[in-house]
């Protein structure tokens, strides 16, 4: 069977950091998310034969946690017989089970960020960069050095080509040609 997904948009909350917002970049209005919002999942996992569940969010799915753990104990419920992946922008909230993801993908916008993100009991993680006018191509040097330092890390370094074409860009939001 191939992979099939189903994702989870969460609004529990923002911490307003994020450097690309999906939701107010797109004009997106995002319900409170609420525990009987469940009720229908295992159904549409089914009905759609889906065997991944991605949380991602209107707000980071791991915005204020502990306020949320009974709904975080009916999804682990809902979903014990199937992959899981989470979407945050929050390295190493205390009491997430991150064990419980067989993937984390980190959305980062610090090389600091990624300094902090310590290895879970997931089988996979994941680190994507928003690249925005304040990266520099040292800054993406320097990312792409920690990465290579890592161990188990699936390096793929941006190509020649990537970076002058980035820089390219960042030039012309700069008004430099």
């Amino acid at each position: 069977m191939n992979d099939k997904y189903i994702s989870i948009i969460t609004n529990f909350g923002c911490h307003y950091t994020c450097p690309y917002c999906i939701v107010k970049n797109n004009n997106l209005n995002i319900p409170k998310t609420t525990i009987n919002g469940l009720d229908s999942l295992w159904l549409e996992t089914v009905r759609n034969q889906c065997n991944w569940i991605s949380l991602s969010g209107g707000g980071d799915p791991l915005w204020h946690y502990s306020e949320h753990k009974d709904w975080y104990d009916k999804f682990f419920e809902i979903t014990e017989d199937l992959n899981r992946e989470l979407h945050t922008s929050l390295p190493n909230v205390p009491g997430v089970p991150y064990e419980a993801f067989d993937r984390v993908v980190y959305h980062l916008h610090s090389l600091e960020q990624l300094y902090n993100i310590k290895r879970q009991n997931c089988a996979i993680v994941r680190v994507v960069f928003v690249v925005t006018e304040n990266f520099t191509e040292d800054l993406i040097n320097r990312i792409a050095v920690f990465c290579a330092n890592v161990d188990g890390c699936n390096k793929r370094k941006a190509t020649e080509k990537e970076l002058d074409d980035f820089m390219k860009y960042r030039g012309s939001l700069m008004g430099k040609e």
